[in-house]
């Protein structure tokens, strides 16, 4: 449990700094007073803007697949658009693949209800749905661990 303490405690620190750092940039009112994400002018970086400046890569990626596809005479391979709550989905998945403690990870999120964390936002990754798979088998005996 220290470990997650010491983590909070860094992340408020970091926080801290930034509020510090940027205090003359922007002044954030009520629900943008703990506003961590400026513009480089200092304004509030929003969802639009966020969307489109992620979205704009994403289009810079899949025309060069497009265009690396064409010339080796395959199928591309292309990203699907990216929205910044997609962002909270790997966060969740991420802290649960790391094992992280269900707890922690809902009230990281904000989340009233565990169930929301885990069925809504937690998504299980193949490999590890077949090393679950593979380590209950080992354990049963049904096969042999590896070496």
């Amino acid at each position: 449990m220290g470990q997650v303490k010491e983590m909070f405690l860094q992340q408020k620190e970091q926080v801290d700094f930034l509020k510090r750092e940027l205090k003359d940039r922007y002044r954030g009112k009520g629900e943008f007073e703990d506003l961590v994400f400026v513009t480089t002018m200092g304004s509030p970086l929003i969802r639009h803007n966020a969307e489109k400046t992620i979205n704009k890569v994403v289009d810079s990626i899949n025309t060069k697949e497009a265009y690396e596809a064409k010339r080796e005479q395959r199928e591309p391979v292309l990203f699907e658009r990216v929205y910044p709550h997609a962002l909270r989905h790997t966060f969740a998945s991420i802290c649960y693949a790391a094992k992280m403690d269900v707890k922690t990870t809902q009230k990281l999120m904000g989340h009233a209800k565990i169930s929301t964390t885990m069925d809504i936002y937690t998504h299980l990754d193949e490999t590890f749905l077949e090393d679950d798979i593979t380590k209950f088998n080992q354990k049963e005996g049904l096969i042999k661990k590896r070496v």
